[in-house]
């Protein structure tokens, strides 16, 4: 920060008096700079670049009370690794994590990008090292908020979610479980079958709504013990459907549309045995390569009807899916995918009643679950004994 007087332009390194946890929130305790407003793997549509995963989360900076702020790195010791780089978004600041008391102490692998300040310390160098140091002082933002991402360092540095650092103060803890609003059937453009409404024994299961070419499925409040609660459709000709899920996680605000933590889904693979595991989704890291930062598109489904866009509601593929020659994208393949090449095909299944199930986490271990049963229909009859036999 250049501060200008009379006589002279003086730069100055600005300290901070600050405890000896390992790991802070990157704003002066008090400042007010505590709300998240986008997770790690959001999607991000064709904005500043093209579309791709978050690579960080965001943190709000605005509030009435205070027009500036003052940022600094998750651990008091760090290390400058190159000189701050300036762009059309804001300054970008790399840095090395070192232990609180001395800069003696590496800790391993771990570093952070502190992106979107319009001023930043002018005493900061590459290759330098600094404790308890702002890396800005009474900064705005880019469109006003920092954006903090967790680099694992090494020969090729990825970015990690980084509510991996369970030591990070979140001064706003996360109260609210994740929303599930609709599950679409895709019957036409990668499913081909035909979907109805199943009503049977007095019940109406009249939630199923054409939505372009998909079937739309409202889901209720999170019931798991209720099936008659829950969309019930008939699938029969090809048999071949897939889900796509409209959902999000409210993180400390209402408003907002971030991804979950974990994305699950389960499936009876025949009528007596439910639960087994078809497909999960955890939103772990990111690898280096721009290949995959930018295969949004193998997690989100990204075109009509059901447009993935920023500041709303998402829709995750409930499948794997894949449209790039290097492969799904590694927060999904990192140790973390369960992919049942049977159960994902609702062809494979046998003859009766199913039920599907979706289960959303945070990173707080809140949960919400829905469900949709259908009944895959072979013969040209409905054999309804045969879909509630234990």
């Amino acid at each position: 920060m250049k501060i200008i007087t009379i006589l002279s332009l003086i730069i100055i390194t600005m300290v901070y008096a600050d405890s000896t946890t390992t790991y802070r929130w990157p704003f002066v305790t008090g400042q007010g700079a505590d709300t998240i407003i986008s997770n790690f793997c959001d999607f991000r549509p064709q904005d500043v670049s093209t579309p791709h995963f978050h690579e960080g989360i965001d943190i709000r900076a605005c509030s009435t009370s205070r027009k500036a702020y003052d940022v600094i790195s998750i651990t008091s010791g760090y290390e400058i690794l190159s000189n701050p780089d300036s762009f059309s978004y804001g300054w970008i600041v790399k840095t090395r994590f070192y232990t609180d008391d001395t800069l003696g102490t590496l800790i391993p692998n771990q570093g952070a990008h502190h992106i979107h300040m319009l001023e930043i310390n002018d005493s900061l160098q590459a290759n330098k090292c600094y404790i308890n140091t702002y890396l800005s002082h009474q900064t705005k933002f880019w469109r006003n908020h920092l954006h903090l991402e967790y680099i694992m360092l090494g020969t090729n540095s990825y970015s990690k979610n980084p509510f991996h650092i369970t030591e990070l103060p979140i001064p706003l803890a996360d109260a609210t479980s994740p929303i599930l609003n609709k599950i679409y059937v895709d019957y036409f453009v990668l499913g081909s079958a035909t979907v109805d409404s199943l009503n049977f024994l007095g019940y109406n299961f009249d939630q199923l709504y054409n939505s372009g070419t998909f079937k739309e499925c409202s889901l209720p409040t999170s019931t798991p013990a209720n099936d008659l609660d829950d969309p019930h459709i008939m699938v029969y000709g090809n048999r071949i459907v897939k889900f796509v899920l409209q959902g999000w996680d409210h993180f400390n605000k209402t408003d907002d549309y971030a991804t979950p933590s974990i994305i699950s889904t389960y499936i009876d693979h025949n009528i007596s045995s439910l639960e087994k595991a078809c497909y999960i989704v955890r939103f772990d890291s990111l690898l280096s390569s721009p290949d995959e930062v930018h295969q949004e598109e193998d997690v989100y489904y990204v075109t009509a009807p059901c447009s993935s866009a920023y500041g709303s509601a998402q829709y995750y593929r409930l499948y794997p899916h894949d449209n790039s020659s290097d492969g799904m994208p590694g927060c999904i393949i990192t140790d973390t995918l369960v992919v049942d090449s049977v159960l994902v095909k609702t062809d494979n299944l046998e003859e009766g009643m199913h039920r599907f199930r979706v289960v959303a986490e945070d990173k707080a271990g809140h949960k919400k679950t829905g469900d949709i049963h259908f009944y895959l229909r072979i013969n040209d009859w409905v054999d309804i004994s045969r879909s509630f036999q234990d």
